[in-house]
């Protein structure tokens, strides 16, 4: 066999292995082995020292326990819930407080302390107690209207020998309700703000600075013998704070009994103040009643975030409740026998839009209000008409005195009387207030007026004659009407030419043909642009669902 010369592979020299461990598997000093031996070289003959087994260090460190998926639900005390928003209280209100001890071994419940808790009650298990493994107990809390307006109160849990104490926070305001059903003329104000910039021209840029309007409620009561002497009480101790203030001007009837412990009531939601997370009332008299909060509603139901307290039959009514505070002093007068009591409210939660605004009647982009519009709007005709133009004096009081009136258009300022009947046409009329947002969107207002009488006999085109009101000379900036018919039903034009003839007549020309019969014609009215003249919009209601409201209007351009 033939012999042949080789080297040892470079994995050891060629640092894969450090020389310690090749002196434990080869057994001779790493530096007897070169790069030029050979093969045969590396089997030495000589003893070998053993050195194994190896010599161990030990180090001690300190550590715990890896937190594990079971450690969610064991090998603690659970306490649930710890954070109770208590938000706006206008009745008493009661929660379970519960305590689960996790661990697999007993455990004290060592101590509760209590920090401005007037008002509220904790029932429950005495401490120091001894919890068993797994053990659940539970504490009841009671929160009443009586205490301070503002609650800010704490339990301390104090569990002996564990790292799960906890603090339990219990925050709200207490709100009473003012339960005294309001006189006929309740006044009701919406105020929006708006900021208007005018140019030396007239035109105006409008800038809506409230997003949603106050809401002010002007009411007087009646209330009895025996009932004066409480609501001088009620005054005297909660001036100062927020009320539970019902809008009783849109109560309505439930449609199915409901008794106690009950979430649920059933009764027309639509066209009402009803909104989720807001408040409600249902009442049977000043000392039978419910006030509650909306959790969730539909169309026919409203469902609470607590049970009523009593029973009610089908003449029980449920009204919208808004948190408000008094803006002026409240005045009680007393005959001896019963007290007439006025104040005034002013809502602390409002709101921009109701749901669902109605589409109204347009022209070039703009609503038309009518008369006839939801058969609730009516003109107040007795109220007159100012023609206002701005007028620059310059008068240095040494000569002539000069004039200017720099702006376009002379702006008809009239107020508008709108007169509704029914809560479903009361609702619509609030949706059309909401969508003006005070002085902000203007809208065609007809003037309602004949201020064409129409000459011409037979179907009328794209022209026909009128007699001679000025039409051309004085009122030529005016070319928007509206033509209203026997039948009922109207149309809108725009005026593109006006000549007086030979006849003395006046020839008006329209952007696309009259279409009727002049015998088929009621009147024709000019349009303007109009707006509101006032961010307050103030609403009388009277009995039987009607409302009254006069709103000053200006005409900013035909």
């Amino acid at each position: 066999m033939a012999v042949k010369s080789g080297v040892v592979g470079g994995a050891i020299e060629s640092g894969l292995m450090s020389p310690t461990m090749s002196n434990i598997l080869v057994g001779v000093p790493f530096s007897n082995i070169g790069l030029g031996d050979t093969v045969g070289a590396r089997y030495d003959t000589t003893s070998k020292t053993k050195n194994h087994p190896l010599t161990l260090f030990s180090k001690n460190k300190t550590g715990s326990v890896a937190s594990a998926y079971s450690d969610i639900f064991y090998n603690r005390i659970l306490v649930e819930p710890t954070n109770i928003r208590l938000g706006n209280l206008i009745s008493d209100r009661a929660f379970e407080i519960h305590i689960f001890n996790a661990y697999f071994e007993e455990k004290t419940f060592d101590n509760i302390q209590a920090y401005n808790t007037e008002g509220l009650s904790l029932t429950g298990p005495s401490v120091p107690l001894t919890l068993e493994p797994l053990q659940e107990i539970t504490y009841d809390l009671l929160a009443t209207l009586t205490g301070p307006p503002q609650i800010a109160a704490e339990w301390a849990f104090d569990f002996q020998d564990t790292k799960d104490d906890v603090v339990i926070d219990v925050t709200g305001s207490r709100i009473v309700l003012f339960p005294y059903l309001y006189k006929p003329n309740m006044i009701e104000m919406l105020e929006w703000k708006t900021s208007i910039l005018k140019s030396r021209n007239g035109t105006e840029q409008r800038i809506k600075v409230r997003q949603a309007p106050r809401q002010v409620l002007s009411i007087e009561t009646f209330v009895g013998k025996d009932e004066f002497i409480r609501a001088g009480n009620l005054f005297y101790g909660w001036r100062k704070r927020d009320w539970a203030t019902p809008l009783w001007t849109e109560q309505r009837h439930i449609t199915s009994y409901a008794s106690t412990d009950d979430l649920t009531i059933y009764v027309d939601t639509q066209n009402g103040d009803f909104f989720q997370e807001g408040f409600a009332l249902i009442y049977q008299n000043p000392r039978s009643f419910d006030v509650f909060q909306i959790s969730t509603m539909t169309s026919s139901s409203l469902t609470m975030t607590q049970g009523i307290q009593n029973d009610y039959d089908l003449n029980s009514i449920v009204v919208p409740v808004k948190i408000c505070r008094m803006v002026s002093n409240p005045t009680r007068a007393t005959t001896g026998w019963n007290a007439q009591i006025k104040t005034v409210f002013e809502s602390l939660t409002n709101y921009d839009t109701p749901a669902g605004v109605a589409s109204p009647v347009q022209f070039n982009g703009l609503d038309v209000i009518l008369e006839s519009q939801f058969e609730m709007l009516k003109t107040n005709h007795n109220q007159p008409v100012k023609y206002e133009h701005r007028i620059d004096v310059t008068d240095y009081g040494t000569g002539v005195v000069k004039y200017a009136a720099p702006h376009t258009y002379t702006e008809l300022v009239r107020t508008v009387r709108f007169f509704v009947e029914d809560l479903d046409n009361i609702w619509d009329f609030k949706k059309f207030l909401h969508r003006r947002a005070g002085k902000v969107r203007p809208f065609w207002l007809p003037t309602f007026e004949p201020d064409f009488k129409v000459t011409s006999i037979g179907a009328l085109g794209p022209s026909f004659l009128v007699e001679d009101y000025w039409h051309s000379g004085q009122s030529y900036q005016r070319v928007h009407i509206i033509v209203f018919l026997n039948s009922g039903s109207y149309f809108f034009r725009t005026i593109i030419g006006a000549d007086v003839t030979a006849s003395e007549e006046t020839e008006i020309t329209v952007d696309s043909s009259m279409g009727v019969d002049a015998n088929d014609i009621d009147y024709i009215s000019y349009m303007g642009q109009t707006r509101f003249d006032t961010d307050k919009i103030k609403i009388k209601w009277l009995q039987d669902f009607k409302i009254i409201a006069d709103i000053p209007t200006r005409e900013i351009k035909p």
